[in-house]
């Protein structure tokens, strides 16, 4: 049986905390210029681009360079809606999606209302809500470990 053909080595650029929004479309480029294979966005609910028009923007910027996500919150989007936004983009992109998939990163509490309205979940992934007076907010980003900030402009 012979040997399958070695795979070459890929390099992937993480494009996260830019210092303007501005950055991601020459940062693609340079990437793409110096044989970076893949580069990827995050999906966190902090100062970072939203991943779908993130990841468009740095296609669109470039010709051969794949794009693609770390991992995309489950949580965050209905499948059929990520289904949608990922054929679309891997479409106009001539096929260089790489798409990740996953939990992304749990909150300490999420609220009550977010998970029912998902559906079924675990008590783990969706404790009860604090109770009425008690010290603890409820939603927002700061609950995720992430301070709230906004894009610089």
């Amino acid at each position: 049986m012979a040997s399958p053909r070695p795979r070459p080595f890929r390099f992937t650029l993480q494009a996260s905390h830019l210092g303007h929004p501005d950055e991601l479309r020459p940062l693609a480029r340079r990437a793409e210029d110096v044989g970076v294979a893949t580069l990827t966005v995050a999906d966190h609910m902090d100062d970072q681009l939203a991943p779908f028009a993130a990841l468009m923007a740095a296609a669109d910027a470039t010709t051969t360079l794949r794009v693609g996500t770390m991992v995309l919150a489950n949580d965050y989007r209905h499948p059929a809606v990520l289904a949608k936004e990922a054929a679309t983009i891997d479409v106009l992109s001539g096929g260089r999606l790489e798409l990740g998939l996953g939990a992304g990163w749990r909150c300490r509490a999420p609220t009550r209302s977010w998970c029912t309205s998902r559906g079924t979940r675990s008590p783990t992934t969706c404790p009860e809500p604090p109770r009425r007076g008690s010290a603890r907010r409820s939603g927002g980003p700061e609950r995720c470990g992430a301070p709230p900030q906004r894009m610089r402009p």
